[in-house]
């Protein structure tokens, strides 16, 4: 049996139809045998629980950098605008500051609100 494809010998193994076989035909059925056999080794019962554990954990870690990143943010994005008001507007844009501060902890208050009704809705943490 010269020239046949691998799943014309395969499907000649399955059947045990394969007694006449070369010898690279000899090699496809020892490896087909090998592929039977089921392997030695077995997952711990913890391992599903280990990886959605460390999911979570650079989940968590992530989000937290996400949210360093907005209030830094925010605060550049303040001080360049006080600093723009005072080198351009003068005084009279001054009164306007504590609006600006209000609106930044406004910010911030919706976005920390947000999250948490975000993982209420999820049921996470």
């Amino acid at each position: 049996m010269i020239n046949l494809s691998d799943k014309e010998i395969q499907e000649l193994l399955e059947k045990g139809k394969a007694q006449s076989f070369d010898n690279n035909e000899k090699l496809y059925s020892k490896v087909f045998d090998a592929l039977k056999a089921e392997p030695d080794f077995e997952l711990s019962k913890q391992f599903s629980s280990n990886v959605i554990a460390s999911i979570e954990a650079k989940s968590d870690s992530t989000e937290k950098v996400i949210y360093v990143i907005g209030v830094l943010g925010i605060l550049v994005s303040f001080a360049l605008t006080l600093a723009l008001i005072v080198a351009f507007a003068g005084d009279s844009m001054l009164k306007y500051l504590p609006h600006l501060l209000i609106s930044s902890v406004v910010l911030l208050l919706v976005q920390y609100l947000d999250n948490k009704v975000q993982h209420l809705v999820t049921g996470t943490k």
